[in-house]
């Protein structure tokens, strides 16, 4: 098998994270998903850069491999091809590949916590990394090209705020009946479960094989790595499942977590004082489940709260940065300049 072969096999294979099997897709959003006001399918990218960065096969063969480019560019748009292969039926449908840039320097978040993202963009300017970095920029630099003239399909490379709200801003999710769909491999999005008409499927390699959840008590199993009926709790409403996730902590995002805490006696604890009813069943904030956490770890939950919890880091976004992303969603039609797009192995019009 040449270089150039087995490269393309491993990006397709780190690129098949985010392309799980029709079936598994049916039962995720159920048999007869047809959302009358449309559906939006956000894809994140930032699943690839970890599979493809965190590969040593692929980062091996890197330094020898040719048109590595057009390789990660064809794997992402096999990624797109397939839900659009999937959606083929819906009424309205939406795609959204979405990506935080890799030299992510002035974000939002920041105000709030300024190590935000910082190991994520320290540890992509390695040495180690300096090639892959270079090749991913050059890609979906194209790639944002290309889906400019394939209608109803953006990419979105996140630079001012992190990507992880995105498919909260695009759209009145609240109010305007449309269902999101987002496939991840990233825990930290996985706390869209309890968004209105939202469909998360958490996709990940376990082991050899990839492993794709979309039971919220699977997913938390899966992310605390405690395989423990105790763990439901934490799926009961959305205040204990963002705490979950500031336990857990998310290393590429600077939230460093509290593994200390004890995750499984915490569920334990958590729950006890629900049945006693020192912490109400539906909390709609953390201050009311602080007290069952010690006083030494209260600083920091609520530091970090505001950055796990999807509404609240919403808001943290100025208005006209979420404006301005959203003038950038244009579509061009120019069938006849599409066509003329060279992407070995790869037809541009199946993507229309």
């Amino acid at each position: 098998m040449s270089q150039d072969k087995s490269l393309n096999d491993v990006c397709g294979m780190c690129c098949g994270i985010l392309k799980p099997k029709f079936r598994v897709i049916s039962t995720a959003l159920g048999e007869d998903f047809n959302p009358t006001e449309g559906v939006d399918f956000f894809l994140d990218l930032n699943t690839v850069i970890t599979a493809l960065s965190g590969s040593n096969k692929f980062m091996s063969k890197l330094p020898f491999a040719e048109n590595v480019e057009m390789h990660i560019i064809s794997n992402i748009l096999g990624i797109l091809l397939h839900w659009k292969k999937f959606a083929r039926n819906q009424n309205d449908a939406r795609f959204f590949l979405i990506v935080n840039d890799i030299e992510n320097s002035a974000l939002a978040e920041k105000e709030v916590m300024k190590s935000y993202l910082v190991p994520f963009v320290n540890k992509m300017s390695k040495e180690r990394y300096k090639q892959f970095t270079y090749y991913w920029n050059e890609a979906i630099k194209r790639i944002e090209i290309i889906l400019k003239y394939i209608p109803g399909t953006y990419f979105i490379r996140c630079d001012k705020f992190d990507s992880y709200i995105v498919p909260n801003i695009i759209d009145d999710y609240e109010h305007s009946c449309r269902h999101r769909v987002i496939v991840t491999g990233n825990p930290f999005f996985t706390n869209y479960v309890y968004m209105k008409n939202t469909h998360i499927i958490y996709s990940r390699y376990n082991g050899f094989k990839i492993q794709q959840l979309f039971d919220p008590l699977m997913i938390v199993q899966s992310v605390s790595k405690i395989d423990e009926e105790i763990m439901g709790t934490f799926i009961k409403n959305r205040v204990f499942y963002n705490i979950l996730s500031e336990i857990i902590g998310d290393f590429d995002r600077g939230i460093i977590g509290l593994t200390q805490l004890g995750l499984s006696t915490f569920a334990a604890d958590l729950l006890r004082a629900v049945e006693r009813r020192e912490v109400p069943e539906d909390p709609s904030s953390i201050e009311s489940v602080l007290p069952v956490i010690k006083p030494t770890f209260h600083d920091y939950l609520r530091k970090a709260y505001p950055l796990v919890d999807i509404t609240q880091h919403s808001n943290l976004i100025k208005p006209s940065m979420i404006e301005n992303l959203k003038s950038r969603l244009i579509d061009l039609y120019d069938v006849d300049s599409l066509a003329k797009i060279q992407i070995e192995g790869f037809s541009l019009l199946e993507l229309l």
